[in-house]
């Protein structure tokens, strides 16, 4: 029993005081060549994100490919486009925060970019 107490004190103890960890990645996609004299910047630096969380690595969540398009659509969203705009200088950051070692995964996807206006 007293083993037992010992094991069952050691695991909380290593689960209570283990750090969590981050990891990014992320993609760029810049403009292509664009006449300056076309367009006019509307906005900067609008994002829409999306996040979910996995237990044990197995429980919970959505794929990569979903919560990056669950972003995009947080972001039309928030910042719905009108005639002649598109958004520009797009870019993915995924990061994963991993809490209590690898028992709790939490995945985020922002999606940053320009909103811009054709003339």
């Amino acid at each position: 029993m007293k083993t037992i107490l010992k094991l069952l004190f050691s695991i909380i103890f290593i689960l209570l005081f283990t750090s969590c960890s981050t990891f990014h990645n992320g993609i760029a996609n810049f403009p292509q060549n664009l006449p300056s004299s076309n367009y006019v910047y509307v906005k900067s630096d609008v994002s829409g994100s999306a996040s979910t969380s996995y237990v044990l690595g197995l429980f919970g969540g959505a794929t990569k490919t979903a919560l990056v398009a669950d972003a995009k659509k947080d972001l039309s969203t928030r910042f719905p486009l009108k005639n002649n705009q598109a958004y520009i200088n797009t870019t993915f950051n995924l990061k994963t925060t991993m809490v209590f070692g690898p028992v709790i995964l939490i995945t985020t996807c922002v999606i940053t970019a320009d909103i811009i206006e054709f003339k």
